[in-house]
Formats: structure tokens, sequence, C-alpha cells
């Protein structure tokens, strides 16, 4: 617990290699790519295997494996999103999108739709590196920020695909977090860098579209 710094529960895990977290729940990477869910007031179990990626966000922990790409909620409950693919190495998902980041640098989009199913949108993102994505993460203002094994860190207009900035940290981005008007990126080797956000909002972006569509008529 943070506020008090009472230890709310413990378990072991054979070889972790990766450790998320949400409100009420913890899950860990094991060597074997088993993902053991732990609520703090039950036993960890195995919710899935053989993952490939994984990203903690509001709705849950969002989960790649071999098989599928799912959403498992703070009670451990397991909904499939998508089928997935062996070349999937990052992934993160919100009630309306899901996106996954491959070993050759390529990304895709699908929307969710009225009828509850997932359709794969027709984006192309501009300027991608040809390196593996190793992070990802939907922002508000139809962004979305991309982290390569390479040591880029991009932003992207998450429905438009225009590149908007870039930056470098060294070794492979492994996390990304917003604090206020900025995007930070943190490499595994502990290399951080940061984006301003600010002059990225929807308004700013549409314009820029809106004037490019002038320029080119």
């Amino acid at each position: 617990d943070l506020a008090t710094g009472v230890r709310a529960a413990a378990w072991e895990v054979p070889g972790v290699t990766q450790v998320v977290a949400m409100p009420g729940a913890c899950a860990a990477v094991t060597a074997s790519a088993d993902l053991q869910f732990a609520p703090t007031e039950t036993q960890a179990r195995t919710v899935a295997s053989q993952v490939l990626a994984l990203d903690a966000t509001r709705e849950g922990i969002c989960v790649a494996t071999s098989d599928d790409v799912q959403i498992i909620k703070p009670n451990g409950d397991a909904r499939k999103l998508l089928s997935s693919k062996p070349d999937v190495r990052a992934v993160t998902c919100t009630p309306e999108f899901v996106i996954r980041g491959t070993t050759n640098g390529l990304l895709e989009l699908h929307r969710a739709t009225e009828e509850g199913t997932w359709v794969r949108n027709d984006t192309v993102y501009e300027s991608l590196p040809t390196s593996q994505v190793s992070a990802l993460a939907i922002l508000p203002g139809d962004l979305l920020a991309v982290g390569f094994a390479s040591g880029e860190l991009g932003l992207w207009g998450l429905g438009h695909g225009r590149r908007l900035a870039s930056t470098y940290v060294h070794g492979p981005v492994r996390h990304l977090a917003v604090h206020g008007t900025q995007l930070h990126g943190l490499s595994e080797l502990g290399d951080l860098a940061t984006l301003e956000l600010a002059a990225f909002s929807a308004p700013y972006v549409e314009l820029l579209a809106e004037m490019e569509g002038v320029v080119g008529e």
C-alpha cells in the first residue's frame, strides 16, 4: 500500500520478467510466459499462457498471447477481444480501440463496433521505423505514443496516422507515462526522454490537416 507502506500481498513467481499493477490487483509474467494474476484478497492464479505482450489500462490488463488479445478485469475475469498473431510484441487497448505492434515495426489498429465486434481500421501510420515495437500508449486528443527497440520514441495521430514528433533514448523503450502535458519514455537501460504534448491537441492537429489540404489543392 503506497499510502501506509504496509505489504498488501505477496506470492512466489518462478522467474519474473514483467510486473504490472492496477487498483486492487497485481500481475506478473513468469519465465515460461505465463501470466499470474493476484487480487490482493485471494491467491494468485495463472490466467493466460504464452504471453507475448501486455499493458495495464484503466479497464484492466490488456494481454496479447499467441492465440488472442484479451482484457483481464481487476476481479480476474477475462474477455477475448481479438485473435492474435505470433509477431505481436506490444499491445494496448481502450473500450474503443485495440492496437498491436509487431516485431518489424508495424502497427495494427482495431476499433469497436456498435455490435460489440472489432474491425481493423485502415489507418496507415507514416514513417514508422523498421524496428520492433516495444511499448504503446493511447493518449487523450487522438494521439498514439510508440516506443521501439531501437530507442526511438514517437508520437502519431491515432486516427489519421500522421507522424507528429519523435525523440530517442539509449536502449529499447520499455515504459511510457504521461504527467501533465508531457510524455515520458524510459528505456530498459534507464535512459529517459520527454515529448511535450500541448502542441498536439486534437484541434491543432485538425487545423494542420486542413492547411495541408488547402496547400495541396
